[in-house]
């Protein structure tokens, strides 16, 4: 198996090597500049090993979360397959480039996550072109891969990361393995926010049910504790366009002036959740059916006279604005998701929603539902939110985050993060103008 691992590592690197002009132009061409991760329209003109594939992606030590510290830290990263010895970053290249021209291959869970985890171990090995070439890799970058890797002890995703950092930026961090799980998720989220300026690890806020009424830890503190689950949290949402956020605009809290527990953050509530479907689940057999709820809520919404609903909003909501390959979706794009949507209102035959599901799936990004809600807001605006929103919950834009976000409200007076958010209308240089014409009369949320 070790060599038909390599020999499908080298077919699939050829190929990249003379599309991206030596690998020069990977980097860009796998991230692209637009809201989210970028996949091609054409397949490989070679057929991939897939058994040899998986092999290599199910090796758990692309899973573990120490070897994150091992690449970086290393000078060079070598692997060995049996008695080959190869770069891991050839390895990393391969898996990526495959992702990135085959995302509809069928894999199997471990499979799943050691993709994932070698997409962003990429970005740190590939020190000329990668993610992070010329940069300073921060506490943010690390606790926004940590939720993708295996650990030992809960508390290893924050402080397996510490010994990578200059200990200026820590020096509220030590390892203490008896210091409670939710004060330490708290400090860590907490030291880079103020460390890098931003609220982007709000797009790594993922809860499951039950968590936002009995964990114990702060609803805006990332979990780093766990590892993601493919069929338990869903994908992230794309960020505004073009991006967004001025922390410094935010009122500092000192350490020594607050709970620890506490996180308090300037913005605007830009609509409530008066509907809003049950998130719809892993499996693609089902698409159909979720489909069908997110019809029968916009024709309750379009009953109510008292705000206007659109169904090409809807359309576009239900793909977070993105075609296929992570793209901007295109007019094209979004007329195809309207006529899949058209075909389930109309109670079109089984056959016919199955190709109008086909031929939305092969030009839109509809796996952007699974384990997400589709909603409405008393204005008539169409979202996309997490699995455990619900009715009654505010949508806000907050200064410094790069996506709108769900909050709930408590009968103490703070806040909960309930998650990211998609909201139709908003997402492209409508929320700056939204806190613009709101200055000097936003709202402190007090999170907790």
């Amino acid at each position: 198996m070790a060599f038909r691992v390599l020999r499908t590592i080298e077919a699939i690197n050829q190929d990249a090597r003379l599309s991206t002009d030596d690998f020069k132009s990977l980097g860009v061409t796998l991230e692209g500049d637009g809201p989210a991760m970028k996949y091609s329209a054409t397949r490989f003109t070679f057929e991939v090993d897939g058994d040899a594939l998986i092999a290599l992606l199910e090796l758990p030590l692309l899973r573990r979360l120490w070897i994150v510290q091992e690449v970086i830290l290393a000078p060079q990263n070598l692997a060995l397959l049996g008695s080959i010895e190869l770069q891991l970053l050839d390895i990393l290249r391969a898996v990526r480039r495959h992702s990135y021209k085959d995302s509809t291959m069928t894999l199997p869970p471990a499979a799943v996550a050691g993709g994932n985890c070698c997409a962003r171990l990429f970005e740190f090995v590939d020190r000329e072109y990668g993610g992070y070439a010329g940069q300073i890799i921060g506490l943010t970058d690390l606790l926004r891969c940590g939720h993708l890797f295996e650990k030992t002890k809960s508390r290893d995703g924050v402080y397996a990361f510490l010994g990578l950092l200059p200990q200026d930026q820590v020096s509220h961090l030590r390892p203490d393995y008896t210091k409670p799980l939710a004060e330490v998720l708290a400090i860590a989220t907490r030291t880079a926010i103020e460390g890098n300026g931003r609220l982007s690890l709000f797009s790594e806020i993922s809860h499951r049910e039950g968590e936002l009424e009995s964990s114990g830890i702060p609803s805006w503190a990332v979990r780093v504790d766990r590892e993601s689950g493919d069929w338990i949290d869903g994908e992230s949402l794309p960020s505004y366009i073009p991006p967004s956020g001025r922390l410094d605009e935010i009122q500092s809290v000192a350490w020594k002036d607050t709970d620890i527990m506490l996180l308090l953050l300037q913005g605007i509530v830009v609509g409530i959740v008066v509907e809003a479907t049950p998130p719809c689940c892993k499996d693609i057999s089902l698409l159909g059916k979720f489909f069908n709820l997110s019809i029968d809520l916009y024709k309750a919404a379009a009953a109510d006279h008292s705000f206007q609903v659109s169904l090409r909003a809807l359309a576009e909501t239900l793909i977070a604005g993105l075609s296929a390959n992570g793209s901007r979706a295109d007019s094209y794009d979004i007329d195809t998701m309207e006529k899949l949507l058209t075909c389930v209102s109309e109670l079109g035959q089984p056959l016919d929603q199955s190709r109008a599901i086909s031929d939305a799936a092969a030009r839109c990004w509809i796996s952007k539902v699974v384990n997400h809600c589709v909603f409405f807001t008393e204005q008539g605006r169409t979202g996309l939110g997490p699995q455990v929103m619900r009715k009654g919950d505010s949508v806000a834009v907050i200064r410094g985050a790069p996506v709108p976000v769900i909050l709930r409200g408590h009968s103490q007076g703070f806040r909960q993060l309930v998650g990211p958010a998609y909201l139709h209308g908003i997402m492209e240089g409508e929320a700056d103008a939204m806190l613009d014409s709101m200055r000097g009369h936003e709202t402190v949320f007090q999170l907790r």
